[in-house]
C-alpha cells in the first residue's frame, strides 16, 4: 500500500507517467541499438536492453490503469511491414518444426515481437506530438557516444595503451566479437560491437546531417554531418562509404535544382566545408584511421566510378560466396530453400553476410520481396514528402538508405540495430498519417 502510494505521488503528479514511459523507451532503443552483448550477472542470453524493456513494459501496463485509448497505426506501410515482420517469426518455426531443430533457433527471430512492442508504444506516445526532436536528440546521442570508444581503439591500435573500463564492459577481455575491443586491421567498432554497425548508424547521420544542411545551414548539422562521415571512415565499409554519400548528393541536387538555389547554397557550404574538410582529412589519413593510408579499398571505390572494376569488387564480396549458399540451400534442404535462418544452417560455408543472400537461401522469394516492398513503399512516401519540403521526409530517408545499402553486402537485418531503424522509419511514415500532429 505503501508503495503504490508512492508511485502514484512520483509518477503521477503533474504531467503523468507519460514522460517517464517516454524516457524509458529512448532509453531501451539506445540500449538496443548501440548496447554491450553481455553485461556482468546477466546469463548469455539476456541482454542490457532486456532489463530496460522490462521497466517500459511495467510502465506501459501502469499508464493503462489511467489512459485506455490505445489506437493501432493503420497504414498500408504498417500492413505491410507487420506481414513481413510475421513472415521473419512463421518461417523459421516452420522450419524447426519440419526439420526437428533445436527451438533455440527461434530466439533471435522472435526477439522481433520487442521491436513490435516499441513501434505501437512511440506510435501511442506520439500520436499527437511531433516524435523529430527526440528521434534527432537519439540519433546525436548514438553517434556521440561513440567518440569515446573510437578515440581509444584508435589509442590502443596505434599506442597499445590500456583500454579504459567502458572498453572493458563493452568488449571483455578483449571482446568475442569483433577484433580486439572493437578494433581490426585498421578498422573500428565504436560501442556498436562490429564496424559494419557503426557504419549503419554513421550512415543514418550522414545522411540526416547532409539532407538537413540544405534545409537550414545550422552549425550543428555541418558538424554532424562531418562526424558521421568520420565514423563511417573509421569503420572501413566500402558499400555505404560509397553508396550513401552518392545518394545524398543525387537527393540534394535534385532539391536544389527544384527550389533553383543550386548557386548559392554552393557557394555558401563550399567556404565552410572546405577549411573543415581538409583538416579532417588530414587526420584521418595521418592515424591510418580506417585504414585510409594503407589499404586499397578506397581506390577501389574510386576505380568503381571510373567503371574500372566492379560491384562486387568493391563491397570485397565473390560470386562464389554468394552463389553457393543459395545453390545449397535449394538442393539439399527443400524447394523453398532452408526455412529455418540460413546463415545457422548454412554455417559450413564462407561466411556470405549480405542479407539478400541469407533471405533468398532462407525461403526464396517469400521473405525478400515483402522485404524489398516496405523499402520502396517508405521511398514512395518520403521521397514525395521530401521534395514538397517537409522535414519529416528527410528523417524517413535518413533511416532507409543506409539499410537499403547495408543489405546488399551485411547481415543487416538479422541483427536488433537494423530491425529499430526500419521501425522508426515505418513509425515516422505512420505519423505522417496523423492530421493531430504539425510537423
Amino acid at each position: 500500500m505503501v508503495v503504490n502510494k508512492l508511485f502514484e505521488k512520483v509518477v503521477y503528479r503533474k504531467k503523468g507517467i507519460e514522460p517517464f514511459l517516454r524516457i524509458t523507451v529512448w532509453i531501451t532503443l539506445f540500449l538496443i541499438v548501440t548496447g554491450p552483448r553481455s553485461f556482468p550477472f546477466l546469463p548469455g542470453p539476456v541482454r542490457l536492453f532486456d532489463l530496460a524493456f522490462v521497466v517500459t513494459v511495467f510502465l506501459f501496463l501502469a499508464l493503462l490503469t489511467k489512459k485506455t485509448d490505445f489506437r493501432l497505426p493503420v497504414t498500408p506501410h504498417t500492413y505491410l511491414f507487420l506481414f513481413y515482420v510475421g513472415l521473419v517469426m512463421i518461417i523459421p518455426f516452420l522450419g524447426v518444426i519440419y526439420y526437428q531443430q533445436y527451438v533455440a533457433l527461434l530466439f533471435g527471430d522472435l526477439r522481433w515481437l520487442q521491436v513490435l512492442f516499441l513501434f505501437f508504444l512511440l506510435f501511442f506516445l506520439y500520436k499527437e506530438t511531433n516524435p523529430l526532436p527526440s528521434l534527432e536528440k537519439f540519433i546525436w546521442v548514438i553517434l556521440l557516444f561513440q567518440l569515446p570508444f573510437v578515440f581509444f581503439q584508435v589509442l590502443l591500435l596505434l599506442f597499445g595503451v590500456s583500454p579504459p573500463f567502458y572498453l572493458e564492459l563493452w568488449y571483455p577481455n578483449g571482446g568475442s566479437g569483433y577484433g580486439y575491443y572493437g578494433q581490426h586491421i585498421g578498422r573500428f567498432a565504436g560501442a556498436m560491437n562490429t564496424a559494419s554497425g557503426l557504419a549503419l548508424i554513421s550512415g543514418v547521420g550522414l545522411a540526416l546531417g547532409g539532407l538537413l544542411l540544405f534545409v537550414n545551414t545550422q552549425l550543428k548539422y555541418i558538424f554532424l554531418f562531418i562526424l558521421s562521415g568520420l565514423l563511417m571512415v573509421a569503420a572501413g565499409t566500402r558499400a555505404m562509404l560509397l553508396g550513401v554519400p552518392v545518394a545524398v548528393l543525387i537527393l540534394v541536387v535534385l532539391k536544389l535544382f527544384q527550389t533553383l538555389k543550386f548557386k548559392k547554397v554552393l557557394l555558401k557550404l563550399s567556404l565552410l566545408f572546405l577549411p573543415i574538410l581538409s583538416v579532417t582529412g588530414f587526420v584521418i589519413y595521418y592515424f591510418n584511421i580506417g585504414r585510409v593510408a594503407t589499404s586499397d579499398r578506397y581506390i577501389q571505390v574510386l576505380q568503381f566510378l571510373y567503371g574500372n572494376v566492379t560491384f562486387f569488387d568493391v563491397s570485397g564480396r565473390a560470386g562464389d560466396r554468394w552463389y553457393l549458399p543459395i545453390q545449397e540451400a535449394f538442393t539439399n534442404w527443400s524447394p523453398f530453400g532452408t526455412l529455418i535462418n540460413s546463415s545457422h544452417a548454412l554455417s559450413h560455408l564462407p561466411a556470405f553476410d549480405s542479407y539478400f543472400v541469407i533471405a533468398i537461401a532462407q525461403a526464396g522469394p517469400f521473405l525478400i520481396v515483402p522485404f524489398l516492398l516496405v523499402l520502396f513503399s517508405l521511398y514512395w512516401t518520403s521521397l514525395q514528402i521530401y521534395f514538397k519540403g517537409n522535414v519529416i521526409g528527410i528523417f524517413i530517408i535518413s533511416l532507409t538508405l543506409p539499410i537499403s545499402i547495408s543489405i546488399i553486402t551485411q547481415n543487416t537485418m538479422t541483427g536488433m540495430t537494423g530491425r529499430v531503424l526500419l521501425m522508426l522509419a515505418v513509425f515516422l511514415n505512420a505519423v505522417c498519417y496523423n492530421t493531430k500532429i504539425k510537423i
